[in-house]
């Protein structure tokens, strides 16, 4: 039970940086003219942005009915 605050920042780092990391590989492609390696980085920033936000949702509510208790 200790650990999961560790597991949930590690998470959250890695899902930043993939989502950064997609996000300039995004502009790259697009400065070189190459459209559908774009259309993948993009997706993959998309991915990694909403898994982001579906975590924070979830721990927000684990927090809240932790609260309630």
């Amino acid at each position: 039970m200790t650990d999961r605050p560790i597991v949930e920042l590690v998470l959250f780092s890695l899902l930043i940086f993939i989502g950064l990391g997609a996000i300039i590989s995004v502009l790259v492609e697009i400065g070189d003219g190459n459209v559908a390696r774009a259309a993948v980085a993009g997706t993959a920033a998309l991915v990694a942005l909403v898994t982001l936000v579906a975590i924070a949702r979830v721990r927000r509510g684990r927090d809240r009915f932790q609260s309630m208790r």
